[in-house]
C-alpha cells in the first residue's frame, strides 16, 4: 500500500494464481493518467464508519467502562402510531455515542425501542428486524470503526459506490397529509396516489432534493465518514459530497457493463442490521423521483431499475456514492504476485494486461555450513537470499523430536540428536538444507531440609542418585516433596524432605482452675487463647500470664484484674478532671466546680459503677435586675411632651452581658434610659442580653429583668402649655 497525500488505499481485485502471494505491488504514475475503458472491480479504502459488532467479552467490558465517560445523544429516529400513513413522527429510539479507546474508534449503541422497518408503524419487536438479527433493548452494543470499501466504477469522473450496505434510512419517513379536496379527510389508497406529501411545500416524498435520504446523508453519514482533509477530496455534485446513484449513473454501461454488476451493499454490516436493515429484502435507492407520489425508483436485486412499489417510509438499504478526486486516474499497470517461472527465476506480471513487468533470479542458502547448538536453546539462522524473497521463505525440519523450525525461522531444541532445517522459497522448487547437531545439558538436583541443602549436576537421561535424609529431633520425616523419576529430565530439580513435628499439650488454667486444652506442635512459639467468655466477671477482665512453649507440655495461667474506669467532671461541656476508679473503690476525689460570673454551681450526683460516666456542673442563676425606683403598679405618668429618665439596678449579672431597654419602637443599650418629647403612652422592658444578644434566663426560664409602663397625660390645655414650653425650650425631663 502507498502512502498517496490523499489518503486513499487502492487495491486490485483479481484471482489468485498458485504461487500467488498475500500483498499486492501497485505501480503508481507521478502525474495523472487519463485512462478510458470499464473500471469494473477496482476499489479503494477511503473515510470510516461503524461497520463490525465487538464480540470479544474483554474488549466489550473495557469498553462499557470507557462509555460511561462519554454523554449519549440520540439518532434521527422515526415510529407512529399503528398502521396510519401520516403519523410518524421523530421518535427517541436510538441512543448512541462515538469515543476512542486504545488507538481505534468505536459507536456504542442502546436501543430504548425497535425501530419499525415502516416508519408509521409503532416502535414494538414485531414491526421490525433489529429483534430478528439478535439485537436487545437497553444493552449496549460496540461497533468497530472501520475503513469503508468503494468499487470505483467510473475511472474518468473518480465516481465510486460503497461495497458494503453501511446503514439504514427510509426515503422518507415522515408525511405531511393534507385535505386537498376540502372535504375533511385525507385520501389513503395504497396504489401510491395518496394525497401525502413531503412537507407543507406539498413537495412529493419521492422527491430526493426534500427527501431525508439526502439530509441523511450529507449530514449524519458525511460528518461521520470523513475527516476535513478527506472531505476536500470529494468532488460534489449539485452541492453534495455523497449521494445515491442517478437513474443515468446506473444505466449507464461505462460505469456497469452488465445489468447484474450494478447490484452493490449485497453484505451488510453488523452495523446496518442494527440499524433495522431487513437481510432478506435487496433494494438500493437511487437519487431519482418515481412516477407515483407514494414511490421511489429503487434498483432491484437482479440490477435493474424499476419501480419497486415499496413504499417511501420503508427503511432501506445505505449503499452511497461519491466521487474521489483523481481516485483512479494516477494507475498506469497493477503489478500482480510474484510468480516463479524456473530454474531460479521469478516474474511480475500486470493482473490487467500480463506484461512482464520485472524478473528476477534468485539464490537461497544459508550462512553457516552446519550449527551445534546446546538443548533448551533456540537460534535463528542467517538466510541468504534476495530481500524481497525473505517473506516467501518457509522453513522444515526432517526430525521434530529432536528441532522445530517456526515459519520466521527460528529453530528451538526439543532432544539432543541430529537433524536437517530446510528452507524453501514458496512456489519454486529453490531449497538449502543446514545440519543440526543438539547437545545434551548438564542439570542440578538439589535436596533440601530444614535450610540445609545438596547439591549434584547430572547430564539429562542419566540415572539420578537417591539420597536418604539426617534426622533432627522433634521431628518425623514423612515424605520427599516430589517422586523423582529414573532419569534426568531436561530441566533443573529442586527437592524438599517433609517432615512432621511433634505434638505437645498446652493447659490453660485461671486462678488455679483448669479452663481448656490445646495441642502445639515442637518449634511452634505461640498458642491462640482459649474463649473465656463462659468466665467473665463484672468490672474484671481476665490477663494472660506470660509463657514459653516447652516440648514436652506447656501450663499457661491467668488472673482476673479490675479494670480501670473513668469519672469525667465536666462544666459547661468542657472536661475539668478525669478521675480513674475500679469496681473495688469506694469513692473519689471531686475536683472544685469552676466558678461562673452570675452563677452559684455545684457538681451532679452519681453513684460510681462499671463503665465509665460523667458528673456535668449544674449551675443556679443569682443575679439581680430591675428598674430603680419602680413603682409597686409598675406605671409612671407623665405630661405631653414632657421627657423622662430612668436607671437600672444590677448586681451580679454574667460576664460580658450588656443591659437592654425596649421601648417598642427602639431599643437602647446601657444602665440609663433616656427619652424626649413622649407623645403616647409605651411599655419600657429591661433585660440582660449575652455577647450573642441571647436574652438571659433563670433556671426555670424566665427572662431577667422587668417592665414599666409609661402613661402620657394629655389634655387640651396640658397640649396648649407643652406647646409654649416647646418653643421656649423648657421642656421637663422627669428622673425617676
Amino acid at each position: 500500500m502507498f502512502n498517496m497525500t490523499r489518503n486513499i488505499v487502492i487495491k486490485p481485485i483479481f484471482k489468485k494464481t498458485a504461487a500467488a502471494l498475500t500483498a499486492a505491488v501497485i505501480l503508481i504514475c507521478s502525474l495523472p493518467l487519463h485512462v478510458t475503458g470499464s473500471y469494473e472491480g477496482r476499489q479503494i479504502s477511503f473515510g470510516s464508519y461503524p461497520q463490525s459488532l465487538v464480540t470479544d467479552s474483554a474488549l466489550t467490558s473495557s469498553l462499557e467502562i470507557e462509555a460511561d465517560k462519554h454523554e449519549f445523544e440520540y439518532l434521527k429516529s422515526f415510529s407512529g402510531d399503528s398502521f396510519s400513513r401520516g403519523s410518524a413522527q421523530e421518535q427517541k429510539l436510538t441512543k448512541y455515542c462515538d469515543f476512542e479507546y486504545e488507538g481505534e474508534k468505536y459507536r456504542c449503541i442502546v436501543l430504548k425501542k425497535y425501530t419499525p422497518y415502516e416508519t408509521f408503524l409503532l416502535p414494538q419487536s414485531e414491526n421490525s428486524s433489529q429483534c430478528d438479527c439478535g439485537y436487545e433493548l437497553s444493552k449496549k452494543y460496540f461497533f468497530l470503526f472501520e475503513s469503508i470499501t468503494w468499487n470505483v466504477i467510473n475511472g474518468k469522473t473518480g465516481l465510486c459506490l460503497s461495497e458494503k450496505t453501511l446503514d439504514a434510512a427510509a426515503f422518507c419517513p415522515v408525511l405531511f397529509g393534507k385535505d386537498v379536496n376540502g372535504d375533511g379527510e385525507i385520501t389513503d389508497s395504497l396504489d401510491g396516489t395518496s394525497e401525502y406529501f413531503a412537507n407543507e411545500n406539498l413537495d412529493l416524498p419521492n422527491t430526493y432534493q426534500v427527501s431525508f435520504s439526502r439530509y441523511f446523508l450529507t449530514n449524519s453519514f458525511a460528518t461521520v465518514a470523513f475527516s476535513g482533509s478527506e472531505a476536500e477530496k470529494l468532488i460534489k455534485k449539485d452541492g453534495d459530497a455523497v449521494y445515491y446513484l442517478s437513474e443515468g449513473e446506473i444505466e449507464n454501461s461505462e460505469n456497469f457493463p452488465s445489468p447484474l454488476s450494478r447490484v452493490a451493499g449485497k453484505e451488510l454490516t453488523d452495523y446496518a442490521k442494527c440499524m433495522g436493515v431487513d437481510g432478506e429484502i435487496y433494494s438500493m435507492n437511487t437519487c431519482s423521483a418515481g412516477s407515483a407520489k407514494m414511490y421511489n425508483i429503487q434498483v432491484n436485486e437482479k440490477g435493474e431499475l424499476k419501480n419497486s412499489k415499496k413504499n417511501v417510509q420503508c427503511l432501506t438499504r445505505v449503499i452511497p456514492a461519491c466521487r474521489i478526486a483523481d481516485a483512479v486516474e494516477c494507475i498506469n499497470h497493477v503489478a500482480g504476485e510474484w510468480e516463479y517461472t524456473g530454474n531460479g527465476n521469478f516474474s511480475v506480471f500486470c493482473s490487467v494486461c500480463r506484461k512482464k513487468l520485472e524478473s528476477r533470479f534468485v539464490n537461497l542458502g544459508f550462512e553457516d555450513e552446519k550449527i551445534e547448538i546446546e538443548n533448551g536453546k533456540e537460534i535463528k539462522p542467517a538466510v541468504l537470499t534476495d530481500s524481497d524473497f525473505l517473506p516467501m521463505v518457509v522453513f522444515s525440519s526432517d526430525n521434530e523430536n529432536i528441532c522445530t523450525v517456526s515459519q520466521n525461522g527460528i529453530v528451538n531444541t526439543v532432544n539432543p540428536g541430529q537433524c536437517n532445517i530446510t528452507a524453501e522459497i514458496t512456489g519454486s522448487d529453490i531449497k538449502a538444507d543446514l545440519p543440526v547437531t543438539v547437545k545434551a545439558r548438564l542439570f542440578s538436583l538439589t535436596y533440601k531440609y530444614f535450610g540445609e541443602s545438596e547439591t549434584v549436576f547430572v547430564y539429562e537421561g542419566e540415572k539420578i542418585p537417591v539420597k536418604n535424609p539426617p534426622e533432627y529431633p522433634g521431628y518425623i520425616f514423612k515424605s520427599w516433596s516430589m517422586d523423582l523419576p529414573e532419569n534426568m529430565p531436561p530441566q533443573n530439580l529442586e527437592i524438599e524432605g517433609i517432615f512432621e513435628a511433634e505434638s505437645y499439650t498446652a493447659v490453660f488454667t485461671l486462678n488455679g482452675d483448669i479452663i481448656a486444652e490445646k495441642n502445639y506442635f515442637y518449634g511452634q512459639k505461640s498458642i491462640s487463647m482459649p474463649d473465656t467468655s463462659g468466665f467473665s466477671k463484672t468490672g474484671y477482665e481476665i490477663v494472660w500470664q506470660p509463657y514459653s512453649l516447652k516440648p514436652g507440655g506447656t501450663q499457661i495461667n491467668a488472673e482476673y484484674s479490675p479494670i480501670v474506669y473513668h469519672a469525667n467532671f465536666v462544666a459547661d461541656g468542657k472536661l475539668v478532671l478525669s478521675v480513674p476508679y475500679t469496681v473495688e473503690t469506694n469513692s473519689i476525689t471531686e475536683p472544685h466546680v469552676p466558678e461562673k460570673a452570675g452563677y452559684s454551681g455545684k457538681w451532679s450526683k452519681y453513684k460510681l459503677s462499671p463503665g465509665g460516666f460523667e458528673i456535668h456542673a449544674q449551675y443556679t442563676l443569682i443575679s439581680k435586675l430591675s428598674i430603680k425606683n419602680n413603682p409597686p403598679s409598675k406605671e409612671t405618668s407623665v405630661s405631653y411632651r414632657e421627657g423622662i429618665k430612668i436607671t437600672a439596678s444590677y448586681s451580679d449579672l454574667p460576664n460580658g452581658c450588656t443591659l437592654k431597654w425596649d421601648d417598642g419602637s427602639s431599643v437602647i443599650y446601657g444602665p440609663v434610659y433616656e427619652r424626649k418629647n413622649i407623645r403616647q403612652s409605651f411599655t419600657l422592658t429591661l433585660s440582660a442580653v449575652d455577647k450573642n444578644g441571647n436574652e438571659v434566663k433563670t433556671e426555670t426560664g424566665k427572662i431577667l429583668g422587668e417592665s414599666e409602663k409609661i402613661n402620657v397625660r394629655v389634655s387640651f390645655f396640658i397640649k396648649l402649655s407643652a406647646f409654649f414650653k416647646y418653643l421656649l425650650g423648657s421642656m421637663k425631663t422627669n428622673i425617676q
